[in-house]
């Protein structure tokens, strides 16, 4: 979009000029209303967008927890949470998480690949959409066993798709993937009190049953209960920007004159939680944190190399959460409203060059 200037410019006719300038200011004015208006109301969406997506963030720990270093899955039976978001980097269709058994050697590799749904809106229409994203693992195999996994291209595999509800949801997704005659296991973890996940078990009576658990049998008697956590990974690569940004605030250090937060720090929490991303693609995203943070006003830069200061009301961690959890709702419903006039001032330019074409003026001849 081009600018006021340029668009007058463009124009060069000074009654049309001048309309457009008066019409502009009158959407600016009603635009910068409206929001003002409703500014509690889309706090509370911006609000409940982020619950969602935090909700994603915990039932996604609760699946792959067990199976990181410490986890019964990985200690008991040598299953491994190995990468979040995989084929991302390809611009394909990405699973949530993929967890694999590579041994023993000479048997197939087992690729657990889940996806999160904490809240099940088509139950039919999600387990088309693992299905089709079943076909993509399947066609960019190689890339995976590689890539992810660390062995040949030709290693024998099997590919275990999986789709993670609320319990609550379990035998509504259960239902829809028997209905659908898939090969889908269907786990399930409660959104609040003890933590745990489990894999929902199809009544004795459905068809060929066998098909809607585990290959392992013993990975199915595990997964009763089975211990987990919440909150073993905050960041994950296809994260909400605010809960990516929520790793400023474990990186951020107190000094004699505030909270810091350094480059070095960050690259540090980052290389926790997503250990199974390339040391670039990290970096690149501390650097687009810390470039939201600046732009938002939460952090501002210091005059030592790679630190900023952290610009909140307080040094409590619960404090800058809340800090930067405002100053990101307030910053958003900004760029929704520079947006719209942007869009309404767009439509106000189609119109003036409209009439502008009508128009014979003297540089026209």
């Amino acid at each position: 979009m081009v600018s006021d200037d340029e668009f007058e410019t463009e124009l060069g006719y000074a009654p049309l000029i001048r309309k457009y300038r008066e019409q502009g200011r009158e959407i600016e004015d009603a635009v910068s209303r409206d929001y003002l208006q409703q500014f509690d109301g889309l706090r509370r969406l911006k609000l409940a967008g982020l619950e969602r997506e935090k909700a994603h963030r915990d039932l996604l720990n609760l699946c792959v927890y067990p199976f990181t270093e410490t986890g019964r899955g990985s200690q008991e039976l040598g299953y491994r949470f190995l990468y979040g978001s995989p084929l991302s980097e390809l611009d394909k269709p990405p699973f949530d998480f993929l967890i694999a058994r590579l041994l023993p050697a000479d048997k197939p590799a087992i690729l657990l690949a889940g996806e999160g749904k904490s809240i099940v809106g088509s139950p039919i229409q999600t387990v088309n959409e693992v299905k089709k994203k079943h076909m993509v693992l399947e066609a960019n195999i190689e890339h995976v066993l590689e890539t992810y996994l660390g062995q040949p291209r030709n290693r024998d595999y099997m590919i275990e798709p999986i789709i993670a509800v609320d319990s609550v949801d379990a035998n509504t997704m259960m239902n829809a993937v028997v209905e659908a005659g898939t090969d889908i296991k269907v786990w399930h973890g409660p959104a609040t009190g003890p933590e745990s996940i489990s894999i929902a078990v199809p009544p004795s009576s459905t068809t060929r049953r066998e098909r809607y658990l585990h290959a392992d049998s013993r990975l199915n008697s595990l997964m009763n209960r089975l211990p987990s956590v919440r909150r073993a990974f905050d960041v994950w690569p296809k994260s909400h920007t605010l809960i990516q940004m929520g790793a400023l605030i474990p990186a951020a250090h107190t000094v004699e004159r505030g909270m810091v937060v350094r480059t070095g720090s960050l690259d540090g929490v980052l290389e926790r939680d997503l250990f199974y991303l390339p040391e670039a693609i990290r970096k690149d995203l501390a650097r687009g944190i810390l470039g939201s943070g600046v732009t938002m006003g939460f952090l501002e830069h210091t005059m030592v190399a790679d630190e900023y200061r952290v610009i909140a009301r307080g040094l409590r961690r619960d404090v800058l959460e809340e800090s930067l959890r405002d100053k990101w709702i307030k910053w958003q419903i900004g760029e929704d409203e520079a947006a719209e006039m942007a869009r309404r001032k767009e439509v106000l330019r189609k119109e003036i060059r409209t009439e502008r074409a009508t128009v014979r003026t003297m540089d026209d001849y």
